[in-house]
């Protein structure tokens, strides 16, 4: 959607304003009014994540769910656990034994990145609020290939997650995690495109020169 957003202008603009917006002629003859200037800009979603987008509703349970979750990445007080809480060492061998039989390159090198770098973070204040991995796209561009996937058959198939519309239900950490390695590396999909691939197949190389942030060995 396109969403317009106006700003009103109290003082009338001089003559030489005027002209820039082809109105010099008659912003002489005009008895000092007000212009309505106005910008436009495109905030389409390109996901559908249900906690980036906050909509006006009248369900109380809806806005009190979405203040907690506000309250919560801004204060997340002891809740801010380190990352290797939540993708244990047990999870990650069992991801790099994934990756590595699918073809994946540079696992190893990978694996001892996030040991070094990342797991020992705090999940909010050091992960997800770090404004250079948002930078990067190391999470948001995998999540824009798998979070939500066209199929030929004009339907869509959802990753296990909690931003997008997945319709089973995971009530554990351990469910989670089964149905998220069977979706991404096991589940065959036709796509849209007329092609054949399991998720995992969808995430590809991010491109250094599109985002400078990257260090040389993040894009390879």
């Amino acid at each position: 959607m396109l969403f317009l957003a106006c700003v009103l202008a109290a003082a009338a603009p001089t003559e030489a304003a005027a002209a820039g917006r082809g109105l010099a002629r008659r912003a002489a003859t005009l008895p000092d009014p007000a212009y309505l200037r106005v910008a436009t800009w495109n905030v389409a979603a390109i996901n559908n994540n249900p906690f980036e987008y906050w909509i006006t509703h009248d369900d109380p349970k809806y806005n009190q769910m979405m203040q907690d979750v506000q309250a919560f990445l801004d204060e997340p007080g002891a809740a801010d656990v380190a990352v290797s809480t939540v993708l244990t060492e047990a999870m990650l061998g069992e991801l790099q034994a994934k990756m590595t039989e699918a073809g994946w390159d540079h696992v190893d090198e990978a694996v001892a990145e996030w040991r070094s770098q990342y797991a020992g973070r705090q999940i909010i204040a050091g992960f997800m609020k770090d404004k250079d991995l948002g930078k990067k796209r190391l999470m948001s561009m995998p999540d824009r290939t798998t979070n939500t996937i066209n199929l030929a058959s004009g339907q869509t198939a959802t990753r296990p997650t909690a931003i997008n519309c997945y319709g089973a239900e995971f009530a554990s950490m351990e469910q989670w995690w089964a149905q998220w390695k069977g979706f991404m590396f096991d589940t065959k999909l036709s796509l849209a495109s007329g092609k054949e691939a399991t998720p995992s197949q969808l995430v590809g190389k991010i491109s250094r020169a599109k985002y400078p942030a990257l260090t040389e060995a993040e894009e390879a």
